[in-house]
């Protein structure tokens, strides 16, 4: 069982491309997505793609390079949460002082602003971090003393970055990076993360793993991700997709069972 722990499948990337997206992840072993918000505004589009194929679960949140005008308002958020049960988890919110199209401190407000609504919630939250990690884990430590469960997605970050996510409860997750041969570091990190907190993505469009690279990503290849890490592991891929498989079922508090009695064939290697 393969899941994509993130992803965006309702970008224009995908216009019309739906069914063939999911074709692709059942013939890989891949029986959900996680279908991450970056806009509020995006909330209409992820509904229709979750109620057209169940493979697709989606979240609800701000990205912190959203335009600064997007609407963030924690009532707002959760109201739609309530009224909307499919989305299972709020974001995904954080700071990236790389591309910085929002000021840090716009950025800082929309975290915390998220961080009290996953909590208020009681939902996880998928947290963005670029070139920020210091300021990300100082704004969710203390939530996390609260019982808030959050996930650093596609990290790049150093050893000491993951190891003090991991010592707060948080989990850490990976992309097609760990396929990349100047990425030893993050493969290295990903090598020596507790399996317990540790998740696997795409997050297509972007970021698509060799032999792909360059290409247009899609959750079909969260595969490739998985193999690298469990062949740098030295484990079973098998082992290695079941075990991220469990930590992210989870982590989003998904029914494996439900996912496990609808699962696609195994490739055939």
């Amino acid at each position: 069982m393969i899941i994509d722990s993130h992803c965006h499948p309702h970008f224009p990337q995908f216009a019309d491309r739906s069914d063939e997206l999911v074709a692709n992840m059942r013939a890989q072993g891949v029986v959900a997505a996680i279908a991450v918000c970056t806009s509020c505004q995006e909330a209409d589009d992820l509904l229709h793609l979750a109620t057209r194929h169940r493979e697709f679960l989606p979240t609800l949140g701000v990205h912190p390079n959203a335009d600064p005008q997007s609407e963030c308002d924690p009532q707002q958020i959760l109201q739609m949460l309530e009224k909307h049960p499919q989305f299972i988890a709020v974001g995904e919110a954080g700071l990236d002082y790389v591309r910085e199209k929002c000021p840090r401190k716009l950025q800082q407000q929309r975290f915390e602003v998220q961080i009290e609504v996953a909590l208020a919630a009681d939902l996880p939250l998928i947290v963005h971090t670029r070139e920020s990690a210091a300021d990300s884990l100082a704004l969710l430590a203390p939530a996390a003393k609260r019982g808030l469960q959050a996930v650093l997605h596609c990290f790049t970050g150093t050893l000491a970055e993951a190891k003090a996510a991991w010592d707060l409860g948080l989990l850490v997750s990976y992309t097609g990076i760990v396929t990349f041969k100047n990425a030893a570091e993050v493969l290295a990190i990903a090598t020596a993360a507790p399996l317990a907190q540790s998740m696997i993505e795409t997050d297509a469009p972007y970021l698509a793993p060799e032999p792909h690279r360059g290409k247009t990503n899609e959750p079909a290849w969260t595969r490739l991700v998985g193999e690298r890490i469990a062949e740098a592991r030295r484990m079973d891929v098998q082992e290695y997709l079941a075990a991220v498989a469990e930590t992210t079922c989870r982590f989003f508090r998904i029914d494996q069972q439900t996912l496990a009695e609808t699962q696609p064939a195994e490739k055939s290697e």
